[in-house]
Parts: structure tokens; sequence; C-alpha cells
């Protein structure tokens, strides 16, 4: 995979920024009381997902544990959620954790810490956005929710 795919999707989560307190209002306001639930599904259908991948993988001890550890982990994002919007950071930086672990020339290391980095950028960008807030529970919800996906593209690429 190519580098530019997740710094391509990085860009998009930061030009997000601005508006999105609108596109989140928009999206609550249409989809009413039902967008919590679809948040919700949308992360169990993943979940579901990644275990079935592992599950035709052969499961061994360390894909097992951490599959365990992304489960905990992600339990811990959503507990940390005060409201359905900030559920988003899980999928936003699961995702681009996993795209930046795919690229060979970075690896899983330089993965977690470019879009740790990237998790943190967000923050201080709306530290500098009139109507939004810098909080420290953002940051650290950005960079487990990076954490997971580099699990996750662990576990999926590992050989059995």
């Amino acid at each position: 995979m190519s580098y530019k795919i997740p710094v391509l999707f990085a860009c998009l989560i930061l030009a997000s920024l601005w508006p999105g307190p609108m596109i989140s209002g928009r999206i609550s306001s249409i989809l009413g009381s039902a967008y919590v639930p679809a948040l919700y599904g949308i992360c169990a259908v993943a979940t579901i997902g990644v275990v079935i991948l592992w599950l035709r993988n052969r499961p061994t001890l360390r894909s097992s544990t951490l599959i365990i550890i992304a489960s905990a982990l992600s339990v811990v994002v959503i507990w940390m959620t005060v409201c359905a919007n900030e559920m988003i950071h899980l999928l936003e930086y699961g995702i681009l954790g996993y795209l930046f672990a795919a690229v060979p020339a970075i690896g899983i290391i330089w993965g977690f810490v470019i879009s740790s980095f990237v998790g943190i950028s967000d923050e201080i960008i709306q530290w500098l956005l009139p109507n939004r807030y810098f909080e420290v529970r953002d940051v650290a919800m950005n960079i487990i929710s990076a954490g997971v996906g580099i699990i996750i593209y662990s576990v999926l690429n590992s050989r059995p």
C-alpha cells in the first residue's frame, strides 16, 4: 500500500474539523434517536468482520491475545465517550492506524506514532478554532483508537 492513502485519510479527518459539528448535527437531525444505535451497529459489524477474518487465519496465541487487547481498548474508548458523536474517534483513528500500519515503508511502530501525532494535531487545531475545545480525553481516545487499528492490522496480517 502506498503512503498516499493514509495521508489523504488523515487530511480528510483534519479537514472535517471546522464543519464537523455542523455535519454531525445534520446527521443527528436526520437520523434522530437512531443515531446512537447506528454508531454502535457500525462498531458491532466491524468487530464481527474482524473476528471472522481472524478465525479464517487460524488463530494463534499471539493473535488471540491481540484481539482481546483490541477489544478491551475499544471498550475503554466507548466507555470514555460522553456523546454518540465521540464514538467516531474509534472509527476514524482505528482506520487511520490500520492504514498507516499497512504501508510497508512505515510499519507498525511508526504507523502508531504518526496516527497518534495526527490525533494530537486534531485536538490542537480544535483548540485554535472558535466554538471547538481541546480535551485531553479526546487525545487519549484518538491514540487508543489508532492502537486498536494497528492491532487489528497485526492480527489480520499475521501468519499462522
